[in-house]
Parts: C-alpha cells; structure tokens; sequence
C-alpha cells in the first residue's frame, strides 16, 4: 500500500531491494504489500520528484543518537483514501483502484458505529456526520467523547496489524481539530 524508503539501515546499499509478503489486519482484510528498499540518493530523489505531481508523503528525521535514535525517511505517493472533516462532517474518498477496495471495508465499519449520525454512500465516496457529544463526565473521558478522533480509532483498529508498522493515516491536523476536545468560545467571527 505504500512505498517505504528506510535510510538508517541500508546505507551500506547500493541496490534495490524488494520483499513481497501477505498478511491479515485486526479487521480482517488481506493485505499484500510490496516494499522495496532502495539506495537513499535514488530513492528520496524519486519521491520528491513524485511528490510535485501526486499526492503523498515524504516524513524525514535526520537525528541521530547512538543507542537511542537513527536517521531514517520514509514515504510514499499515490494513496489509497483520504479522510477530510470539518467539525462533525467527514469525507473518505477513494483516490484510485485500491481505495474503492477499501471503502467497501470501511463502509461496514461505519454503518456498525454508534457515533455515527448519518452516512451517504456514493461509489468512489462516503460522506458522513457524528452525532453531537455530550459533555464528558470526567477529565479523563474528555479524550473519549466523540469526535473526528472516534472515527479514527475505529479505522486504525480494523486496519491494524503487528507485521506492518507503517500502515497508517498520515497528513496533516489543523487548527480548529482541538476545538474536538475543548469547546472554546470564539471572539472573532470566523466563515465556516
């Protein structure tokens, strides 16, 4: 599902590497993934060249910390789904082949939860709306209440599995996502 460029552990690499495997999410559905390895020049020159022209990621930490932390890259192009919300209201849209895979998996997934307040389902989308929270009883449950992030977990539990570390949603968090855990009056007018 993605490509994965590793750079801390195949310095030493001047060829490309490539390992096919198969394996089963928490949620059921059967992975096959391909993930090759390639010489760090080529391969971040790739995916930034890429990257102008498709949709994806390139997440890069040049620490290093002997014991502790090493430099590494990863990334990939050409997604499968994208996840958009705005307060209650979210959009998974399917970006390719894969992705109308998926919806169909992630369709069930919603139709199963009791956050959900409605849902219309159209071939390549899913749009959607949470129903509205009650105030949190505690503190702790604060994280809890429903919000963008339930549909989140439920997503990342169907999908999860310990033999691929990197599957995942990745993008960005705005502003506005912490309204989701403290309700703050706004003092200036905003356009919605």
């Amino acid at each position: 599902m993605q490509n994965r460029f590793n750079k801390g552990s195949h310095m030493h690499n001047h060829r490309s590497q490539t390992h096919v495997d198969q394996y089963e999410t928490q949620g059921g559905l059967h992975i096959q993934r391909h993930i090759e390895t390639l010489p760090n020049n080529d391969a971040l020159h790739t995916l930034v060249e890429q990257l102008d022209a498709h949709q994806g990621v390139l997440l890069s930490s040049g620490f290093e910390y002997p014991g502790r932390y090493t430099r590494w890259d990863i990334g990939f192009v050409d997604p499968p789904i994208m996840l958009t919300s705005h307060q209650r209201n979210f959009t998974i849209k399917a970006l390719n082949d894969r992705g109308k895979v998926l919806l169909s998996f992630i369709e069930v997934i919603l139709k199963s939860s009791t956050y959900i307040e409605a849902i219309d389902i159209r071939p390549q989308t899913i749009e959607g709306s949470l129903i509205k929270a009650s105030p949190p009883e505690s503190e702790e449950l604060r994280s809890r209440s429903i919000s963008i992030f339930s549909l989140l977990r439920s997503l990342k539990s169907f999908f999860h599995s310990d033999f691929d570390p990197y599957l995942g949603f990745y993008g960005a968090f705005g502003y506005d996502l912490a309204f989701e855990f403290d309700p703050v009056e706004k003092k200036i007018p905003r356009s919605e």
